[in-house]
């Protein structure tokens, strides 16, 4: 038995009746009151552990006490998934309800896996929540590689998912689990589990301190396991970052009851505060500005909270961490890459050369600019409605439009755009290569550039080419729009009714499964057709059609027309090819045992190949 000096300060948590409310800072003057028993304090009669957890190692970075919000906070939470009537907020939580009457819907939500300099890298992070009695199927807490690799087998061995919770067998108890690349396993995914014996349905806060060369796991403070084989390396130290969810997932209705919830009532990263070896290095400190107007210089590793007035905060040197509040924010970013959020207000950001993460005010209105440096790696995300996303001259960047109607100018660099998740966007690409990926709600105006542009279209997006070549893989559902530019078309169709405009070059367009309406241009072009109606109008350049198995139009306006036209399984009775503002002198049919040729006086030539005679198909 042994004494504690007085003025000693300890994390303890209470045992009495098992209760797991947790007491972080607690300070016991102690003089002759606690003894030390098996890790744990001895208080007056009251008996207490001390947590293996040391919060004091490390600064909170992003935090969300879900019982002060309303909805959902789109700063932080920039990806989520279910329908509306899932999300519930009250009794101090989120409450994510999945249930066997809508079929047990997937709910949940996470910051966006965009790339690797996304989300967090090492640090702590936690996870505070219950489930409703007997319940547990499906819910999970769960960290996600943030370049959205569910396995890499590029370093097979090292976690790509952490699921710091996670219930699959309807009972109260869990498990956390590291899934990561091993070619020997089923489907390739290593994974290691453990279980705890826990109710589910009392308040626990489950965390995971991420460390280069170990995962160790908490719950209540109190270290469960730690798994030293399988801990990846952040996107600092030349790995990926992961970013935080949580979720409603793959329901067993044979095992669960007619509703499953979960009820989170507190989500956080915190960084390390001194860990040779594990950036970012925030032993600066933490900087909370007042009210009013504020300037503030942030040296390296510093992190500001910002405040409720107008702030503006210049990065010296180093990677700064910044978090707005309720006021305007704008902020100059350095040679480094910054982590930049801004708040319930709205924010005027530039990047710096160094690159990084930066999130706009959910007020929205913000302007996100990236200046990042040829090498360097820039994510930008709108926060609110009328955003605008600038794109830098040669550096790496993402640009993200999430809420509202957002306008994007790419960049220089390569350049991968998101559309907007709640309303039509309007994009703009630049000179340098671009992926734009069609927002969730369809309806985006994206607008070549002189470089390279593919396009990765939703719900019916309108695409017009540039200068560069243009590579459209178009909407499983709803009708998209593309008009090809100066360089190559190319139009891989799937489910959608479709318009497309041929190039001024080349262009390559398969018209998929849904319904098609395709102009020909003075450009060379290859057309291919689906199992939907698909009607072409041909234009002065040379045209290759392969037909699809439905019915298919031709279209031949004297003096928009003159090209070489060349047509495969022409059906003679179903197809037809119409001739318009032709006099009966200005048209000669001559039939072949293996093809028609239909030769016209402004120069146009249609061969329907494999057809003797088309009988009545050509209409004047």
């Amino acid at each position: 038995m042994s004494r504690f000096d007085s003025g000693k300060r300890f994390l303890i948590h209470p045992s009495q009746n098992g209760t797991a409310s947790e007491i972080r800072t607690s300070v016991c003057e102690i003089q002759n009151c606690a003894v030390i028993l098996n890790w744990r304090i001895e208080i007056f009669g009251m008996e207490y552990r001390v947590l293996s957890l040391n919060y004091s190692n490390f600064k909170t970075v992003i935090i969300d006490l879900f019982g002060n919000d309303k909805a959902l906070n789109g700063s932080i939470w920039n990806d989520s998934w279910g329908n509306p009537d899932q999300y519930s907020f009250g009794n101090g939580a989120l409450t994510l309800t999945s249930s066997a009457a809508d079929n047990w819907q997937p709910v949940g939500f996470m910051q966006a896996p965009i790339g690797k300099s996304a989300g967090e890298g090492y640090g702590l992070y936690q996870f505070t929540g219950y489930a409703n009695a007997g319940q547990g199927t499906g819910i999970a807490f769960i960290m996600w590689r943030a370049d959205n690799k569910a396995l890499d087998a590029s370093s097979p061995g090292s976690a790509t998912e952490l699921d710091i919770l996670e219930s699959w067998d309807g009972t109260k108890s869990g498990e956390s689990t590291v899934h990561y690349y091993d070619s020997t396993q089923k489907n390739s995914d290593g994974n290691k589990s453990h279980d705890f014996s826990i109710d589910l349905t009392k308040t626990h806060t489950y965390a995971m301190d991420w460390e280069r060369g170990s995962l160790t796991y908490y719950v209540d403070g109190e270290q469960i396991y730690q798994d030293t084989l399988h801990s990846p390396l952040d996107y600092a130290d030349g790995g990926s970052n992961e970013v935080m969810g949580a979720e409603l997932v793959n329901m067993v209705p044979a095992k669960a009851p007619a509703t499953v919830q979960l009820h989170i009532t507190e989500m956080e990263y915190s960084a390390p505060i001194t860990a040779s070896g594990q950036p970012p290095d925030t032993s600066a400190g933490v900087v909370t500005l007042g009210g009013g107007i504020q300037t503030y210089a942030a040296t390296a590793a510093t992190i500001v909270q910002a405040g409720g007035g107008s702030d503006t905060i210049t990065a010296t040197a180093g990677a700064v961490t910044v978090t707005g509040s309720s006021g305007m924010l704008t902020y100059f970013g350095g040679t480094a890459a910054s982590m930049v959020s801004g708040g319930t207000g709205s924010s005027l950001l530039f990047s710096g050369t160094g690159g990084g993460s930066y999130v706009g005010g959910s007020a929205g209105n913000n302007i996100l600019v990236s200046q990042g440096a040829s090498g360097s790696n820039t994510t930008l995300t709108g926060g609110g409605a009328g955003d605008a996303l600038f794109g830098s001259a040669s550096g790496n960047d993402t640009l993200i439009a999430r809420v509202g109607r957002e306008s994007i100018l790419g960049g220089g660099g390569n350049t991968a755009i998101v559309g907007g998740g709640t309303a039509a966007s309007v994009i703009f690409t630049g000179s340098g290569t671009t992926t734009v990926t069609g927002g969730a709600v369809g309806g985006d105006t994206i607008v070549g550039g002189s470089g390279v542009l593919g396009v990765n279209a939703d719900k019916g997006e309108a695409i017009f080419g540039g200068g560069g070549a243009l590579t459209v893989n178009a909407s499983l559902s709803g009708a998209d729009s593309i008009i090809g530019g100066a360089g190559a078309l190319t139009v891989n169709g799937q489910g959608s009714n479709m318009l497309v405009v041929a190039g001024t070059t080349t262009s390559h367009i398969a018209v998929g499964n849904g319904a098609a309406l395709v102009f020909g241009s003075t450009g060379a072009s290859t057309v291919t057709g689906g199992s939907g109606w698909m009607e072409v109008v041909v234009g002065s350049g040379k045209m290759t059609v392969n037909e699809g198995t439905s019915q298919t139009f031709y279209e031949v306006v004297k003096g928009a027309a003159g090209g070489t036209d060349i047509i495969s399984g022409f059906r003679p009775g179903t197809d037809s090819v119409s001739l318009y503002n032709y006099k009966a002198s200005d048209i000669q049919v001559i039939k072949g045992s293996a093809s028609t040729l239909i030769s016209l006086s402004d120069g146009t030539k249609i061969q329907l190949l494999g057809v003797s005679d088309p009988g009545s198909s050509i209409l004047t």
